[in-house]
């Protein structure tokens, strides 16, 4: 091998390395902000009339918490699960374990009042979802 070939060789693999080095995090975010919005629209979708929930998402993100946005929601709705599990559940399948978790947040506590209405956590955070996704 020549050393001009050997010096030519070692430069652009050195390069390449540098490169999938610095691509490397703008990929991952890329991709999980397409997993992200997989989840949001699935969720989106178990919702038969979406104008109640948003006004309800409304009065919670203006009252209540202010400061959450799409990311910090569907971290909280998916829990411990993967957003990539819960991307694989179909609609119904998604909507048994939305209401599992509705049920759970009642038994633990985990409820939040919005006007008069007692609603489980799961259920206000799927309402401000709803409102954050129309922006």
């Amino acid at each position: 091998m020549k050393r001009r070939t050997l010096i030519k060789g070692s430069i652009l693999f050195i390069a390449g390395i540098s490169f999938s080095t610095f691509t490397s995090p703008i990929r991952r975010n890329i991709i999980h902000f397409s997993i992200e919005k997989q989840l949001e629209e699935k969720v989106l979708q178990t919702l038969n009339n979406i104008e109640h929930p948003k006004a309800i998402g409304k009065i919670y993100l203006e009252n209540i918490s202010p400061s959450l946005n799409k990311a910090d929601i569907l971290s909280q709705i998916s829990g411990s699960e993967s957003y990539k599990s819960l991307i694989k559940l179909n609609n119904q399948q998604l909507k048994q374990w939305l209401a599992k978790r509705q049920i759970e947040d009642f038994a633990k506590g985990r409820i939040i009042p919005v006007q008069g209405w007692v609603l489980s956590e799961t259920e206000v955070q799927i309402y401000a979802l709803a409102t954050l996704s129309e922006t």
